[in-house]
């Protein structure tokens, strides 16, 4: 009898395009990222995320253990660095750099704002701190208290140095600093997103850091 012979299995057809392993975090968190602006965190499943990063469901969790995961890795890989680089810049020993520091940090913070990947990140984190108050709790931690704690020591050596007034308070005072620039990045991108003729960024933070600046300054 004639020996048959085994039809091999079935492959599935090669990707005409795969992308590669060292790629696909990015991929998912910008995704994530996409997801979370169109339809909050709350309203944004795995499944979606997976979907615009060109993976299956299991493929992603290999790389993120959850929802709440992704949005971590989003806010460290968008915000963690600006936070980084104010910490870095504010260790300063010669008090004559204080001012220009500050006016460096200034600088700095209202070109990143204007980065819609980066300001994004605050206004979900506002959006949804009400529902997942852990999540906020991160943010000022990771964030905003290395932020501040970076201002603070600035207005301390500027103030130990004479610069500023003996009677400021450093934290109100830095509260107040950012208070302007968060009203600007909500202005700017909530209120102001279709205005044809939008603020100048740079010139506004100058300004407003000019009128701080005057209202802490020693007699």
């Amino acid at each position: 009898m004639a020996k048959s012979i085994s039809t091999p299995p079935q492959l599935p057809p090669a990707k005409t395009w795969q992308r590669k392993p060292n790629q696909r975090p990015d991929a998912i968190l910008d995704s994530a990222l996409h997801c979370f602006k169109t339809n909050g965190f709350a309203g944004t499943k795995i499944e979606d995320i997976a979907i615009g990063a060109g993976l299956s469901k299991g493929a992603l969790y290999l790389y993120f253990k959850s929802k709440q995961a992704i949005l971590k890795a989003v806010v460290e890989r968008a915000v963690l660095p600006l936070a980084t680089q104010i910490e870095h810049l504010a260790k300063i020993d010669d008090a004559a750099q204080v001012i220009p520091t500050l006016k460096l940090i200034i600088e700095l913070v209202g070109q990143q704002i204007q980065n819609p990947k980066i300001a994004a990140i605050p206004l979900l984190i506002i959006a949804e701190a009400g529902n997942f108050p852990d999540i906020a709790k991160y943010y000022r931690q990771a964030v905003l208290d290395r932020i501040i704690s970076s201002f603070c020591r600035l207005l301390d050596k500027g103030i130990q140095a004479g610069l500023f007034r003996k009677t400021l308070n450093p934290e109100y005072a830095v509260r107040t600093l950012m208070g302007g620039i968060f009203l600007q990045l909500v202005w700017l991108h909530v209120f102001e997103k279709d205005d044809p003729d939008p603020l100048n960024i740079s010139g506004l933070f100058e300004h407003h850091l000019d009128l701080f600046l005057k209202g802490i300054s020693a007699p």
